[in-house]
């Protein structure tokens, strides 16, 4: 059996493989051809596509032919990555920032280069900024937001808001709001963003459970939301509905957040955390404790990239290897066992890491050749090694090159390549795989 794909090409920008044409409020079903001339990275107005030349033409439109090309025909197998549609939005290329594409347990963000937001995948609290709570199995524009650099979305089991920021430095947050994660001063969700007033120069943000953190272009961390395990690092337990400053904490340069503990990366390349230590997540010898002021991870100098998973946190350092901590029943550690760790241990057989996510029980690892690594649970096909056997060693995943980014979501796994495709494998029961079914891949 073969499928046929349409190619979109952009000029100087990407190759898409998608199964049909897509726009912001149409979708066409049939192939379609394009006029004129000239290099577009995005899709225009209600009823254009993006053509051969980059160019925008209306959908009755077939004076130019468009190339069509023909690949065998993907199986609907768990656990082997497809090409999905946003690609064809004009997704995110190498160097236009980091991330583009955020994942959340059950929904994905992405960011189009020209600083629009795109949400497809679960919606029962707003999360995909629509203004509905309506899933969504196809990319849906979050029309009130411009300009946006960077997005987050928590991956934690009962987390569902989402929260961006702009090139001015500002956040947008909506969402479920009931514990104060929105950072607006209320408990009231909102199913369109608005933003924090009096707070800018904001350069990153991540979502936890029911908190969310900040990054200043100062090189400080910003916390609101819940603080029932000291989550927020404020040195107590209150929660707190607008953004606070996280104690002691400077000079830092990356964050991360999962259900209710933290990471930072400092710019000396030590690691803190702060938060719930019931398993060791936060990688300082410590167990069944909380921390509500930022601890230092142990033993971790050098390093260059974080991610928090489930209850494990990851590291990779300037020499390309992995390091990871926490919980460990599916391998998530990557070490070869099932032991969990409360302070780091090297990822078996990966080197030349520049990247890492953490998903719900599973990990990936993005190497400087452009493969893909994963290890931990595969039961729903997450590790996209064409199987959905757990592994506790990182195996390569299938039929991935030149890939420039990857995020990790409750049990599903995401890649851009530097091509602007976006790859998605694994679960798929509310559409967050994005390619229009709710088929798992």
């Amino acid at each position: 059996m073969r499928r046929t794909l349409l190619v979109l090409v952009l000029a100087g920008c990407l190759a898409v493989p998608v199964y049909f044409a897509l726009t912001a409020h149409r979708v066409f079903d049939t192939p379609v051809r394009t006029t004129g001339t000239g290099s577009t990275a995005g899709v225009g107005g209600n009823t254009g596509v993006v053509g051969t030349t980059g160019t925008i033409a209306a959908a009755d439109s077939v004076d130019v032919k468009t190339k069509v090309a023909t690949r065998r025909a993907r199986t609907t197998r768990v656990g082997k990555p497809v090409s999905f549609t946003p690609a064809v939005m004009g997704v995110m290329q190498a160097g236009t920032g980091s991330p583009m594409i955020a994942v959340g347990q059950l929904h994905t963000l992405l960011v189009k280069p020209d600083g629009t937001v795109w949400a497809w995948g679960f919606n029962d609290n707003g999360q995909l900024g629509d203004g509905t709570t309506t899933d969504s199995v196809h990319p849906i524009a979050i029309s009130s937001l411009a300009d946006v650099r960077n997005i987050a979305s928590s991956n934690a089991v009962w987390a569902e808001h989402s929260l961006a920021v702009t090139g001015a430095g500002e956040v947008w947050t909506w969402g479920k709001n009931t514990q104060g994660q929105l950072g607006d001063g209320t408990t009231t969700a909102h199913a369109s963003p608005s933003s924090i007033l009096n707070f800018s120069g904001i350069t990153s943000a991540k979502a936890g459970e029911e908190h969310s953190i900040a990054l200043k272009s100062d090189g400080t961390v910003w916390s609101w939301g819940a603080n029932g395990f000291g989550q927020l690092g404020h040195d107590g337990y209150t929660n707190q509905l607008t953004p606070g400053q996280v104690s002691t904490l400077t000079g830092i340069t990356a964050i991360a957040t999962w259900t209710a503990f933290n990471l930072a990366l400092k710019s000396d390349g030590t690691v803190w955390g702060w938060g719930t230590d019931y398993q060791g997540e936060l990688g300082d010898g410590g167990w069944n404790t909380n921390r509500p002021t930022p601890v230092q991870t142990s033993s971790l100098t050098s390093v260059t990239a974080i991610a928090t998973g489930g209850i494990h946190g990851l590291a990779v350092k300037s020499d390309g290897t992995v390091w990871a901590w926490g919980r460990n029943p599916n391998g998530q550690l990557g070490d070869g066992t099932y032991t969990g760790r409360t302070t780091p241990v090297q990822v078996s057989g990966v080197t030349s890491a520049i990247a890492v996510a953490g998903g719900l029980n599973h990990s990936l690892a993005l190497k400087s050749d452009g493969t893909v690594w994963a290890w931990g649970l595969n039961s729903r096909g997450e590790l996209g090694d064409g199987t959905t056997t757990t592994r506790n060693t990182p195996v390569q995943v299938s039929g991935l090159s030149n890939i420039v980014s990857i995020a990790a979501g409750g049990d599903f796994s995401v890649a851009v390549g530097s091509d602007g495709i976006v790859y998605g494998w694994g679960a798929n029961s509310k559409g967050q795989i994005g390619d229009w079914t709710t088929v798992d891949r």
